[in-house]
């Protein structure tokens, strides 16, 4: 069995209902709960030696690159043949959070219509 994500206003907490069946241990997996990002944390996300992610919940977040890059995607799904799909769109110097908020939105909502 598995829910979709709870989709809420982007300041809101987000979570994500999975449940996968049982692991060979008898573990389950557990849901997810994503906080959406901050300004500070995008702001204060530096480059590592490896690339790194910092998720907003919904398909959106940052990729941190190791030379200091820092690129907005989504990701979603395309209702017509269910695959996914990636978008990449700017930098964070060119696109702050808010405005990637509101790109990945209309983006899910243009996907739904298509």
């Amino acid at each position: 069995m598995q829910f979709g994500p709870v989709h809420l206003q982007p300041d809101i907490l987000v979570i994500r209902f999975v449940i996968h069946p049982r692991h060979s241990n008898g573990t389950y997996n557990i849901a997810r709960v994503t906080h959406p990002l901050t300004a500070t944390e995008v702001r204060a996300a530096h480059p590592a030696q490896k690339e790194f992610t910092l998720q907003d919940g919904n398909g959106l977040y940052l990729l941190v690159k190791p030379n200091g890059a820092k690129i907005w995607r989504f990701n979603y799904v395309r209702p017509g043949d269910k695959k996914r799909a990636l978008v990449s769109f700017c930098s964070l110097d060119d696109v702050p959070l808010a405005d990637a908020v509101n790109v990945a939105m209309n983006t899910a909502q243009w996907s739904r219509r298509h």
